[in-house]
């Protein structure tokens, strides 16, 4: 009996562990890990909005700035920035293009300092400059800092180096000053109305939009502008004769909304800089090239280059420094001037 009772038991202590053991739920396996992407998204570029004050299509702007400046800095930055050329006076008055550029409507322009020198005191007085700013210590510097007190930061210019830049050109022939008297010369900006009339010439401020126009129906006798602009315009077909002594630098700057800049982050400032110096090299390279270029294809058919007796040639310069320098004097604050003088014109 006892033996019966022992097997019972074992019997019954089995079948617990064996039914145990079937009932016992297998561990679920780990959950998979998560998977990090492979790439990150890119990030979007930074963009600038770019006006000018020339159509896109003149030869100033599309074989001299547009290669030498933007698509440089569009293919070194590798989609990081992005200068986007928004247009030139079909977009913005020209003489709206500093405010707009202060005010953030738009982030950047290459476009002559005379255009918004009420904006910023003194920032045109460079385009009397007989040596290059970035040589003499302080001097750009300085010129910064005229832009920075209003919003603005100051990445340089369009020509610091080579020959003078604007030219005088007529519909009919000269042979001296004599022979320019009292003729009208349509001008884009008041700056040079002192000027002309000095030389014995009545002056028009005219958009450089009408510059064919106003000598094509005798408005005007001539004009005062960059070769560019006379051959671009085609002027030189209807206004020949060209006075073969160019005066005044370029005042053309390059200039960013000053918040803007500040969002740039420093490798790509860095890049705008540099890409900066490489043009101001460039340029004047370029620039000669192309002066030579239009001065032979236009010779070559029907105009004319005139030069004056070497007294007149000189009275002219001198004119042009006296008045000029005395203009920006009676403009703008005089110690702004007088500290400019002293660094950027050379003593005759």
């Amino acid at each position: 009996m006892r033996r019966l009772y022992f097997v019972v038991v074992l019997v019954v202590v089995l079948f617990v562990v064996i039914f145990k053991g079937c009932t016992t739920p297998t561990p679920s396996s780990a959950p998979a890990p998560i998977q990090e992407p492979t790439t990150t998204a890119k990030a979007k570029p930074i963009e600038l909005n770019f006006v000018t004050f020339v159509p896109l299509s003149t030869p100033e702007y599309a074989k001299q700035f547009k290669p030498l400046f933007i698509d440089r800095v569009n293919e070194r930055a590798k989609g990081e920035l992005i200068i986007i050329e928004r247009g030139g006076p079909e977009v913005m008055d020209r003489n709206e293009i500093g405010r707009a550029v202060q005010q953030g409507l738009m982030d950047m322009t290459n476009c002559p300092a005379t255009m918004f020198s009420s904006l910023v005191p003194g920032c045109a007085t460079n385009r009397l400059s007989e040596v290059v700013e970035r040589d003499v210590p302080g001097c750009f510097e300085y010129i910064q800092s005229l832009y920075a007190d209003k919003g603005i930061y100051y990445l340089g210019r369009t020509q610091v180096k080579g020959p003078d830049f604007l030219y005088l050109f007529f519909n009919k022939a000269f042979k001296n000053f004599n022979d320019l008297k009292g003729r009208r010369v349509g001008t884009a900006g008041n700056e040079f109305v002192p000027y002309f009339k000095a030389l014995g010439m009545s002056a028009m401020v005219i958009p450089f939009t009408e510059y064919y126009p106003a000598n094509e129906r005798g408005v005007v006798d001539g004009n005062a502008s960059s070769l560019s602009n006379w051959f671009g315009m085609g002027l030189w077909e209807i206004a020949p004769y060209l006075l073969d002594r160019p005066f005044q630098r370029s005042p053309g700057v390059h200039i960013i909304n000053m918040k803007k800049w500040n969002s740039i982050p420093p490798h790509l400032q860095q890049l705008l800089i540099d890409v900066q110096l490489e043009f101001e090299k460039e340029f004047p390279v370029v620039y000669d090239k192309f002066v030579a270029d239009v001065i032979k294809t236009t010779t070559e058919k029907k105009a004319k280059l005139i030069k004056l007796p070497a007294d007149e040639e000189k009275w002219m310069m001198e004119t042009f420094y006296n008045l000029s320098w005395e203009e920006d004097y009676n403009k703008y604050p005089k110690e702004i001037i007088s500290k400019l003088e002293g660094m950027i014109r050379k003593t005759r």
